[in-house]
């Protein structure tokens, strides 16, 4: 052991992920270092600062406290005692002097080391130090459950300087920023303008590790936005391209986790059932170090899996127990934050299944209000969602009319942000802030986002805030001037009656369904699905004759009644029905004149029993 081989052990410590370390290589670390240390001249302070530092990292890794603080104080000591003019490394002890003291909740110690760290990193002009040492600070402060706004205020720092920056790490830190985004500030959308950047970088200079995690984190990101398949476009490739055959056994089941969840959203029990087996096969590769952490995630897919498919739920139980006590062992990995809010969901999951409802609902407020003190948005967006559930079946039905409420107004508030949010960055990665001549430039970035925003959270379909911009436009106004035009107001008939009978959230899967059919009726010649209101619909169909315009109104009478759903306390139908209200723009001056025609002949179609269509004359 000598410096040279000191300095090749701290880089990489500094360089690896965590989990690509393993205990029986840091006790191999810290054995020769102990006895570097014997054999130093007493006068050599900073072979002595170095070993130090060393031995730091590796009890950083052991999550040893007292051990860390020690080695980074002498580190630090024998640096001053050496004389050694090396401002940087003296600004990376002080970095992690001041994450020391966030982690264990100094923030007086923390923001002085902070500043030191930061002005001398400054003065160095050493912008890869700079950006490393505020990426670590983010992190730390983001398992730390730090003031939010403190994190935003680093992040506008950080961005700033990863978009001045050309060097090969360049992948590296928009992977950086993108889960920064994703985790911290819960932006999903800028968090995939980040991600795909990193991604793209790193299959251009084939970086694969950094490429997996890209994927991981693309993934996650299409996941949280709704969309199942992208997500698992992005992660099966690893698992069949023998390109990505090395993967650490950690990230490979991270992602067969995540492929689980993918496919259990999607209802594909077969799928998600396999890869549990690919799971317990995986398990077998697992270094020793590594298995614990492995197991825990194991654990929670089953969990999962039996908390939503048809088996045996009192199994799921069984893991979700398991997986509560190996946490406890590793919650301060950074890979592992807030699992115990997930924890939390499965186990109340696994009880609404067995009719333990009293049981379910406490354990979901937990994570719940976990949640709320987190600041996790989109968890408190879904547990209000599950609360809405647990309470209908405590017959509080106030309470599950509020979650449910609040779960819809949130969910579309959430999309709004992200759209907001994603075009401030477009704005500031293209370098045309304020600058509106060139705002036009950005309008086909922008129309994924624009989408998500008009979207009915329930149905898909469009929302109100659509159709009230869309009547405003000019194309419109020219549309009811110029060709055939037809207006189909719908109406699920007796839906009040559904709901008090079935339940809220039985009645929110009757309008998916419907929604889904009307969405198909919609898909060509830009005709146009809204939901209207509760349990009312538009279609503007455009370009079509009276007779294709009857024919449709027909096909999607049949396709709703074609759904049989029950429906007991229907007057007229054993089943779920639709009433249809049609006017065309023939004689109309505006959008607003069609749309009241057809909501009249709804009525008419109402007044008759429904599950029909009417066609509204003057």
């Amino acid at each position: 052991m000598n410096y040279e081989v000191i300095e090749t052990y701290i880089n990489d410590f500094r360089q690896k992920d965590e989990y690509n370390i393993t205990l029986s290589y840091i006790k191999e670390i810290q054995k020769k270092i102990n006895t570097f240390i014997e054999n130093l001249n007493e006068n050599n302070f900073y072979d002595y600062s170095k070993s130090y530092f060393l031995l730091f990292l590796t009890n950083q890794y052991k999550q040893n406290k007292k051990q860390i603080f020690t080695n980074l104080k002498k580190a630090i000591k024998f640096l001053e005692r050496s004389h050694t003019e090396d401002e940087i490394y003296e600004a990376i002890l002080y970095g992690y002097l001041s994450n020391y003291y966030i982690k264990y909740e100094n923030q007086m110690e923390s923001e002085k080391m902070f500043k030191i760290a930061r002005e001398k990193l400054i003065k160095q002009q050493n912008k890869e130090e700079l950006i490393q040492f505020y990426i670590r600070h983010i992190n730390i402060l983001m398992i730390s459950r730090y003031d939010i706004s403190k994190i935003n205020s680093l992040i506008e720092e950080l961005h700033l300087l990863i978009k001045n920056n050309t060097s090969k790490n360049i992948a590296k830190y928009y992977l950086d920023l993108g889960i920064i985004y994703l985790n911290a500030l819960q932006n999903t959308v800028v968090a995939i303008f980040y991600l795909s950047q990193s991604f793209d970088l790193a299959k251009k200079t084939c970086q694969i590790e950094l490429e997996i995690k890209a994927r991981i984190f693309l993934a996650a990101s299409y996941y949280s936005l709704g969309n199942e398949s992208e997500s698992i476009n992005y992660l099966e490739i690893i698992l069949k391209n023998e390109k990505y055959q090395n993967i650490n056994p950690v990230y490979k089941a991270i992602i067969i986790n995540n492929l689980i969840t993918y496919f259990i959203k999607k209802e594909d029990f077969k799928s998600a059932k396999n890869y549990l087996i690919k799971f317990d096969e995986n398990i077998n590769e697992v270094n020793k170090d590594l298995s614990e952490q492995v197991k825990m995630i194991g654990y929670i897919c089953k969990a999962k899996y039996y908390s939503i498919s048809n088996e045996n739920v009192d199994q799921g139980v069984k893991y979700i127990n398991k997986s509560k006590n190996l946490y406890e062992k590793n919650k301060y990995k950074s890979l592992f934050q807030d699992i115990d809010i997930l924890i939390d969901k499965i186990e109340g999951n696994l009880y609404y299944k067995i009719g333990k409802y009293d049981i379910a609902c406490n354990l979901h407020k937990r994570g719940f209000n976990k949640s709320i003190k987190r600041s996790k948005n989109r968890s408190v967006i879904e547990f209000h969602k599950l609360l809405s559930k647990d309470y209908e079946k405590l017959q509080d039905y106030p309470k599950s009319i509020k979650h449910l409420k609040l779960y819809m107004e949130l969910k579309e508030n959430w999309l709004d942000k992200q759209s907001q949010k994603y075009t401030e960055i477009l704005l500031k990665e293209n370098d045309i802030l304020n600058k509106k001549n060139k705002i036009s430039e950005l309008t086909e970035l922008k129309n994924e986002l624009i989408d998500k925003r008009n979207t009915d959270v329930l149905s898909g379909l469009l929302n109100r805030r659509f159709l009230n911009e869309h009547l405003e436009c000019e194309d419109a106004k020219l549309d009811i001037k110029s060709g055939d035009l037809y207006a189909f107001m719908i109406d699920i008939d007796f839906f009040k009656k559904y709901n008090d009978r079935y339940g809220h959230i039985e009645g929110d899967k009757v309008i998916d369904k419907i929604g889904k059919i009307i969405k198909n009726t919609c898909i060509k010649d830009n005709n146009i699905a809204i939901r209207y209101g509760g349990e009312e619909f538009l279609i503007l169909l455009k370009n079509i004759d009276y007779e294709e315009c009857i024919k449709t109104a027909k096909s999607l009478l049949q396709q709703v009644n074609e759904l049989n759903i029950k429906h007991e306390d229907s007057p007229f139908n054993t089943t779920v029905s639709i009433s249809i209200g049609i006017a065309s723009n023939e004689d109309c001056k505006d959008y607003y004149n069609l749309i009241n025609n057809a909501d009249k002949a709804l009525y008419i179609s109402k007044s008759e029993g429904g599950n029909k269509y009417s066609y509204f004359l003057n």
